[in-house]
């Protein structure tokens, strides 16, 4: 290792947020890097290792982090599952390549449906597979039967701060007990490709902007509006479209949910088919659902003609079946592979669906898991405690409504009594 060993967390949401997981690994004593991007999977896991190649050969362990958002794509039809775990597949693969310590976290997940499952028994095979490090926050969760407790609170998909601050904490002070992945792996991905708009032939000058902000890495996106279109050189002709890089923004949209109604979209169009599909004011990685094969023909442009969306995309909220609500999209790269590996995953699918998957005894380290348990009793001890004299203004006032309804009702008796009597 360095004079300080170098961690870069590769994740979703959970690896975003300050105060929890990113604030635990950022300890003193080691050298930090999130590459991280909300809501993202792991093709956009497979983009960053390229875009960042530089920076992933200099780290000493790589954390991934993307079962919630792997889930949450599936549920909501913004992948499939079986290309959701083709992806995986060839992400591990392409961890693997890189000869690195890995570690992956699964984290806890308030969705109870099969999917879930074969989603963490994809990774659980995967590290078996490749030799990569494990934390199962889930299993840990429910193996200890505390998971509904802590998914009743009213954002479970990010688990309390001080939980992932001090899991963070614990990977940082074991990083020398990860184990290195095994050896002589046979490789079958296919090859990948990272292409900006300026590298697909824009007919017109795009404009640059450089995104900065205090979660993200600095992003440089250039803007496809009314007029502009890309199209690939023939030196991609027949690579598959797996996904697109966009980062919009606008500073004066502050409402979540106005950030998901402002969004714009893109045609994306072959000699046999066309995808219409959108990205809203967020920076987020959008898989492409349908297989977009890249001929002659493929170009990308702007929406101009509002036609129909044809796939479903990560955070839009779309408002009254309008295709687009901005004039532009701004896109930072394109995610390509060609055809000459492994795309059929039909055995691993029907391998995770139909078994009970346990990470090897040797890369499982969900012992790192805080003391959830010990947290919850000292939740439940608090609140027994405090419960009452937090709830006695309120009864209080109960009380005094109650004798005020009390004296109205007997008020109203005397007068109707001597309302009788006259």
């Amino acid at each position: 290792m360095h004079a300080k060993p170098y961690i870069i967390i590769m994740g979703a949401s959970n690896s975003c947020l300050p105060g929890g997981l990113r604030a635990g690994l950022s300890q003193d004593h080691v050298i930090y890097d999130n590459l991280s991007i909300g809501g993202s999977i792991a093709s956009s896991k497979i983009y960053t290792i390229l875009k960042h190649k530089e920076k992933i050969k200099k780290a000493d362990l790589i954390i991934l982090e993307c079962n919630l958002a792997d889930v949450d794509r599936v549920i909501y039809k913004d992948i499939n599952l079986n290309e959701c775990i083709r992806n995986t597949c060839w992400l591990y693969e392409e961890l693997y390549k890189l000869n690195k310590k890995v570690l992956n976290l699964l984290l806890v997940n308030s969705k109870k449906n099969q999917v879930e499952v074969y989603i963490r028994n994809i990774h659980k095979y995967l590290c078996n597979k490749y030799g990569f490090n494990s934390i199962d926050m889930h299993d840990y969760y429910e193996s200890k039967e505390i998971l509904d407790f802590y998914i009743s609170h009213p954002d479970p998909v990010h688990q309390i701060h001080t939980i992932m601050y001090n899991l963070g904490k614990n990977i940082v002070d074991h990083l020398e007990y990860f184990k290195i992945p095994k050896k002589n792996i046979k490789l079958t991905n296919p090859k990948f490709y990272f292409l900006t708009p300026l590298e697909l032939h824009p007919n017109k000058k795009l404009k640059y902007i450089l995104r900065k902000h205090i979660i993200f890495q600095e992003c440089e996106v250039y803007r496809v509006e009314k007029d502009i279109q890309l199209k690939f050189p023939n030196y991609f002709y027949n690579c598959i479209l797996i996904g697109i890089h966009t980062y919009i923004e606008d500073l004066t949209i502050r409402n979540w949910m106005r950030k998901r109604q402002s969004y714009g979209s893109l045609v994306i169009s072959n000699k046999n088919k066309t995808i219409v599909k959108s990205a809203a004011c967020f920076n987020t990685f959008l898989d492409i659902k349908e297989e977009f094969i890249i001929d002659e023909f493929s170009h990308i442009r702007f929406n101009n003609e509002n036609l129909p969306i044809s796939e479903n995309s990560f955070m839009v909220a779309f408002e009254d079946n309008k295709s687009s609500t901005l004039d532009h999209v701004d896109i930072s790269a394109f995610l390509l592979a060609d055809q000459n590996g492994k795309f059929d995953f039909s055995k691993e699918i029907a391998f995770v669906k139909n078994n009970d998957i346990f990470v090897d005894e040797e890369y499982d380290f969900s012992y790192l898991v805080p003391p959830v348990e010990d947290y919850k009793s000292a939740i439940e001890e608090y609140n027994f405690r405090m419960d009452p004299i937090k709830l006695a203004p309120l009864q209080n006032q109960i009380n005094t409504l109650n004798t005020q309804i009390t004296n109205l009702t007997n008020e109203k008796q005397k007068i109707l009594v001597e309302k009788n009597n006259l």
